[in-house]
């Protein structure tokens, strides 16, 4: 756990990249997506039910972290990880965010570098 002081043009990023992903997500539960999913759920065997399961869980997630953006730099490596991958992909639609984009980037970076560190 550990305690991240947010700018607020941080917090508003934080909160607009989740708004996207939560969308995405329910795009995808409801079956709104621009690819087949179901294909691609069989090419690599997870069932329709275990990936809503999944879209939900994310959804929770993301859910909790735009109501409370430093919850963050609380959750899992590999939420911060997912987090940090979702913020670079969508780097360049974010260029009104430019500072923020690379200030968040950063410490999101150095939260990964001290929970892969702590005992």
């Amino acid at each position: 756990m550990l305690n991240v002081i947010l700018t607020n043009e941080e917090l508003e990023l934080m909160k607009k990249i989740c708004a996207i992903q939560i969308d995405s997500f329910k795009r995808l539960l409801n079956g709104e997506s621009s690819i087949d999913v179901r294909l691609k759920l069989a090419q690599i065997h997870v069932s329709e039910s275990e990936m809503n399961e999944i879209n939900q869980f994310m959804i929770r997630q993301y859910t909790m972290i735009e109501q409370d953006p430093d919850s963050l730099f609380k959750v899992n490596k590999e939420f911060l990880q997912n987090f940090n991958s979702v913020l670079e992909l969508y780097k360049e639609e974010l260029s009104d965010y430019k500072n923020a984009v690379d200030s968040v980037s950063k410490r999101v970076d150095l939260a990964l570098f001290v929970m892969q560190h702590l005992n």
